[in-house]
């Protein structure tokens, strides 16, 4: 039987691996800590359908944020060809980083159940507001992946193939249904709070 780490230091590993991620300069340091995630990520037995959608969210927007840093490359160095490189160049540990910290987020939550979560943040001295809060925002991302699956398996059954949501068109079929999800999901919230006291308890 594996060992598990209590909840309140994966919780200082996740915040100190996402500080590092988000500051870290040099390109090397970032693909290393890249590297070892996606290894933390093999042994703790992701889900194939999480990692799935994180490799869409991840791949969808390459080809556009390429062609902004390329662009940026192009008015930096006064030339496509120098500009592409440089673009690229800059894209590679931009991509890393976001992925990186994407990553870093699902293995916490997989490693970590939202009751247990929620009994760390009540511990600690916040509001019992401000943990849901938290507690929702860190898990924004696994919802969201887990809706973008469920929005392409759905374009899919209506015929929409993979290649397309490359396009302008694809991305588009897919970002108005994520939009309108996050909306519902925005306002059931909302209402959830509602009920249980959460926005009465801030009125005066």
């Amino acid at each position: 039987m594996k060992r598990r780490l209590p909840t309140a230091v994966r919780m200082v590993l996740f915040l100190l691996v996402s500080l590092a991620l988000s500051l870290v300069q040099s390109p090397w340091l970032l693909y290393g800590g890249a590297a070892l995630l996606v290894a933390l990520a093999f042994r703790q037995s992701m889900s194939k359908s999480m990692v799935r959608a994180l490799a869409w969210v991840t791949l969808l927007p390459l080809p556009w944020m390429a062609l902004l840093f390329i662009l940026a490359g192009r008015e930096a160095t006064g030339a496509w060809l120098p500009g592409v490189w440089w673009g690229l160049f800059k894209l590679a540990p931009y991509a890393t980083r976001i992925g990186s910290l994407m990553l870093a987020n699902l293995l916490f939550l997989q490693a970590t159940p939202l009751p247990e979560l929620m009994g760390v943040l009540g511990r600690l001295p916040i509001p019992p507001s401000a943990a849901l809060m938290m507690a929702t925002l860190v898990r924004f991302l696994p919802t969201s992946l887990q809706e973008v699956r469920r929005v392409v398996e759905a374009q899919q059954c209506r015929g929409l193939e993979r290649w397309r949501l490359l396009t302008p068109s694809g991305l588009l079929s897919l970002a108005v249904p994520l939009f309108l999800a996050q909306v519902q999901r925005a306002h059931d919230l909302a209402i959830s709070l509602e009920i249980r006291g959460y926005a009465s308890s801030q009125r005066p």
